[in-house]
């Protein structure tokens, strides 16, 4: 069973828990919920997990988005997504493989970040010609 983590960053996205737990758990994954501050040192600790493979994906909810987004980025291995509709969401799970999405919730709506999470978590990465793509870019690191 793939596992998925939810970080909720900053105290203003903890009242999503509720909501995205039960997205993910309706879809059958393993959920891991983490609430925390938003700090430097929690992306470096959290990708750390990553890299141990604690768990399969990681759904990020912060106020922008852009710190996780532009730290994780910078970590070998970590396919991230910064994302604000359900298109690019099911896109860059399909096509990209991302590991890491994150979405900011001051910039997008409550129904929207449900769905986003939903059309995520629900779609598998289709490998086949993508995979040639990663693979020509893993080359380039």
């Amino acid at each position: 069973m793939e596992k998925i983590k939810l970080l909720l960053l900053g105290k203003n996205n903890f009242t999503y828990k509720e909501d995205l737990s039960k997205v993910i758990q309706d879809l059958k994954k393993e959920l891991i919920v983490e609430e925390a501050e938003m700090s430097f040192e929690k992306l470096i600790e959290i990708n750390d997990e990553i890299q141990t493979k604690k768990f399969d994906r990681l759904v990020i909810i912060e106020d922008f988005g852009s710190l996780p987004f532009m730290v994780l980025a910078k970590f070998h291995s970590n396919i991230v997504a910064q994302i604000s509709d359900e298109y690019s969401s099911h896109m860059t799970s399909e096509h990209n493989g991302s590991n890491i999405m994150v979405i900011g919730s001051q910039l997008t709506g409550k129904d929207t970040i449900h769905n986003v999470v939903k059309q995520y978590v629900a779609t598998d990465f289709a490998a086949g010609r993508h995979m040639v793509r990663i693979d020509m870019l893993n080359e380039l690191v």
